[in-house]
């Protein structure tokens, strides 16, 4: 008997149900046209548009530093050095007064105009002669294009530049593989430049094994035993990778086995720049992501253990009124007292923008934490 309720019941609940499928009409399942597809498209624009449009501007941040200046350099990744001489010389590359095969680098006066007939061009890409061709196995590339510059003084050997390559034409995100190179002058005239290649060594290896797109990028600096590279793109979040000479090989550096990550507590990096006041003062200034969020400071005694400086992040776009920015770079004054820091901001095109900061492990007047006073034993 309850068998048969329950065989009655399944029958009318069935019933039900083929009832409402007959009364739901069947999508044709046919492609959309084009007037829908452009329809679903101005949707999801205008969705998207509401949406940023919702969203709280971030916060300005710009701690430590003078409040930032525009100047008339409208350039991006402009690094400032110091020669000695009370010149500073701002470099970066120029894609726009070469044809679209090649980069140059330039220099030009502080606070110069870009059309300023003191602009001097110093070496071109055609120096390049290790990029492949990512469409070509086993073949060089044709072009090659040079972005992401970073340039150090050294009294000895004089400029040394590490600019990120990759196989042209067209632009560095367009699923380019960006791999980071060194170029030397002594006295950084025209002519008299050095390309010292790719990193050679143990960043070659892992070039290798690398499949896809990636972007290696960095800065290098001087040390007691030879020279020291910061990179990212080649496993931790930031490697660090030594050598004797500029030439190689380059080795990197190691904490219990593993590449040593001298940012840990960071999930990614983008636009690293180190700036090394004295054997005992370095600084190093990073972006998370790309496009560049707030940046962030860290200091270290040894060019190895980084600790933040003062309280971070440290300057975001919104403190200019812009929307977007790219990585600091920073150079010293004659003095070596006043470190100077430049940024490209968005503004209609990319205006580099100035400040200083003193020198120091640590923000002035911070005060330090006191170890906890460890409790006595009971007794």
């Amino acid at each position: 008997m309850i068998t048969k309720q329950r065989n009655v019941r399944f029958m009318r609940m069935t019933g039900l149900s083929l009832l409402f499928l007959l009364a739901v009409p069947v999508a044709s399942g046919g492609p959309a046209s084009a007037g829908e597809k452009q329809e679903a498209t101005a949707k999801a624009k205008a969705k998207a548009k509401r949406r940023k449009k919702a969203q709280k501007p971030p916060p300005p941040v710009c701690r430590y530093w003078k409040p930032f200046k525009s100047t008339s350099i409208r350039y991006d990744y402009v690094t400032g050095v110091h020669s000695g001489k009370g010149i500073a010389y701002m470099m970066c590359c120029d894609r726009s007064r070469r044809p679209k095969s090649e980069s140059i680098l330039i220099s030009f006066p502080p606070g110069g105009q870009r059309g300023s007939k003191k602009i001097r061009i110093l070496f071109s890409s055609k120096l390049v002669d290790d990029v492949m061709d990512p469409d070509r196995p086993g073949q060089k590339a044709s072009s090659v294009k040079m972005t992401r510059t970073s340039v150090y003084h050294d009294k000895e050997v004089g400029f040394v530049c590490m600019n990120s390559l990759f196989a042209g034409p067209g632009s560095a995100y367009a699923k380019r593989t960006l791999v980071p190179a060194i170029f030397s002058s002594k006295t950084g005239k025209p002519g008299t430049w050095k390309y010292h290649g790719k990193l050679s060594g143990e960043p070659a290896d892992y070039e290798k094994k690398r499949k896809g797109r990636w972007i290696g990028e960095g800065s290098v600096v001087r040390t007691i035993g030879g020279w020291r590279a910061y990179l990212v793109g080649y496993g931790p979040v930031l490697a660090v990778a030594e050598s004797r000479s500029l030439d190689g090989p380059w080795k990197f550096v190691r904490k219990g086995g593993k590449l040593a990550d001298i940012l840990p507590e960071l999930r990614g990096a983008c636009f690293p720049y180190v700036l090394k006041v004295s054997d005992s003062e370095y600084h190093l200034w990073v972006s998370r992501k790309w496009p560049a969020g707030p940046l962030f400071h860290f200091s270290s005694e040894d060019g190895l253990d980084f600790k933040p400086y003062g309280e971070q992040p440290e300057l975001s776009a919104a403190s200019v009124g812009s929307r977007a920015m790219k990585g600091l770079r920073a150079f010293l004054s004659s003095d070596g007292k006043t470190i100077y820091g430049l940024v490209p901001f968005s503004r209609r095109g990319w205006v580099i923008h100035q400040s200083t900061m003193p020198v120091g492990l640590q923000p002035k007047g911070l005060k330090k934490k006191r170890p906890a006073t460890p409790e006595k034993p009971e007794g």
